[in-house]
């Protein structure tokens, strides 16, 4: 990304089924998607990622639908959850804190999306990922 020529931005890596977060991870995007929250991968990323004292997670809204998450969501979380009940409270006490501040809307799908409101949409994004590294 042009807006982050210049910075000293870690190793970036994408994380694939299976994988675990790096040790040494500072950021994380999150990809919000409708159904996110019930993959068993996400909870097991967003898990690993609050026990690491110096990594953030910024939330990256995908989905024109997307709801911000509810605490009627989590109560439909439960039952398909393998967590046991410890980690799937911290699990949803994860997921409210991802939502504390404003989530990044970027949704290039979108008809209305011009070229102007994805630069800017990229601009806050990258405007994060340097404020959380600094």
């Amino acid at each position: 990304n042009p807006k982050l020529i210049g910075t000293r931005l870690p190793l970036t890596s994408v994380l694939e089924e299976g994988n675990d977060v790096l040790d040494g991870a500072q950021v994380a995007l999150m990809i919000c998607s409708s159904n996110c929250w019930k993959s068993a991968q996400v909870e097991r990323w967003l898990l690993q990622t609050s026990q690491l004292p110096s990594c953030g997670v910024i939330p990256v809204i995908a989905e024109d639908n997307f709801l911000v998450p509810s605490p009627s969501m989590y109560e439909e979380l439960r039952p398909t959850s393998l967590l046991d009940q410890q980690e799937f409270q911290r699990y949803c006490m994860v997921i409210k804190a991802l939502f504390q501040e404003i989530a990044v809307v970027f949704v290039p799908q979108n008809y209305s999306s011009t070229h102007e409101d994805l630069l800017l949409r990229a601009n806050q994004a990258a405007g994060r990922l340097q404020a959380t590294l600094t």
